[in-house]
C-alpha cells in the first residue's frame, strides 16, 4: 500500500511538471508579444526626427527661392539631379530583390524554411502516432496546437495580415495553452492505464510462478515479489 502510494504521488507529480512544461512551451510561442516594439526612447526621437525633417524641409525652400538665380544654386542642381537617379536607381534594385512581402529571399526564408520544418516535424509525429495508435488522444492534442501555429504563421509570410492586439495575442496563449493542458493530461492518464496494466500483469505472472515453483523456493520468491518496482 505504501510503495502505491509513493507511486501516485510520483505520477501526479510527473503531471504537474508536464503541464508546467506544456504552458512554458505555448508561452514561449508568443512571448514576444509581451514586449514592445520598440523602446520609449526610440518613439520619441523617431518623433523629434520627422518634426525637424519637416522644419529642414520648410527653410530648404525657402533657401532655393532666396539664391534660385544664383550660380551655386545652379550647380546644387546639377547635383541634386544625380542624387535622383541614384535614389531612383537605389529604388529599382530594391524592388528586385524583394520576395513576395519581404526585403529580400534571404528574409523570406528565415521566416519561411523553420516554419515549414516545424509543421513537417508534427505533422509527421502526428500521422506516426494515428497509425501507431489512434487512441492517443492526449498526442493529438499537443501536435494540434503547434501545427495551428505553423500554419497560423505561414499564412501570414505568404498573406500578410493586419497584425492581432495583445489581448487576441494573449487569449490564443491561453486557449493554446489550455489545450495544452488537457493534451497532457490525457497522454499521463494513458501512462497511468499502462502501469496498471503492467503491474496487473506482473501480478498474474508472479501469481503462476509460485504456483509452479519448488515448494523450497516459495519463500523466495515470495521476498522478490514483494520488492518495490523501480
Amino acid at each position: 500500500m505504501e510503495e502505491l502510494n509513493k507511486i501516485t504521488t510520483k505520477n501526479k507529480k510527473n503531471l504537474i511538471k508536464h503541464i508546467l512544461l506544456g504552458v512554458l512551451l505555448v508561452g514561449l510561442l508568443y512571448a514576444y508579444e509581451l514586449f514592445n516594439n520598440f523602446s520609449d526612447s526610440y518613439t520619441i526621437a523617431q518623433k523629434e526626427f520627422i518634426s525637424a525633417k519637416k522644419e529642414n524641409k520648410a527653410a530648404l525652400n525657402k533657401f532655393k527661392k532666396a539664391y534660385e538665380n544664383t550660380p551655386e544654386y545652379k550647380e546644387y542642381l546639377l547635383v541634386n539631379e544625380k542624387y535622383k537617379e541614384a535614389i531612383k536607381k537605389h529604388k529599382s534594385i530594391v524592388d528586385d530583390e524583394k520576395f513576395l512581402n519581404f526585403k529580400s529571399f534571404q528574409l523570406f526564408s528565415y521566416e519561411f524554411f523553420p516554419t515549414l520544418a516545424l509543421l513537417l516535424y508534427f505533422l509527421l509525429n502526428l500521422y506516426k502516432n494515428i497509425r501507431n495508435n489512434i487512441a492517443n488522444i492526449g498526442s493529438m492534442f499537443v501536435h494540434f496546437v503547434f501545427i495551428m501555429f505553423a500554419m497560423f504563421k505561414l499564412t501570414w509570410i505568404f498573406q500578410p495580415f493586419e497584425d492581432l492586439s495583445k489581448i487576441e495575442y494573449y487569449s490564443i496563449a491561453f486557449i493554446s495553452a489550455g489545450i495544452i493542458s488537457i493534451g497532457i493530461w490525457f497522454i499521463h492518464k494513458r501512462e497511468q492505464s499502462w502501469e496498471k496494466k503492467v503491474q496487473k500483469r506482473l501480478l498474474e505472472v508472479s501469481y503462476h510462478a509460485m504456483l509452479n515453483c519448488d515448494e523450497d523456493r516459495v519463500e523466495d520468491m515470495a521476498k522478490i515479489i514483494e520488492q518495490p518496482i523501480k
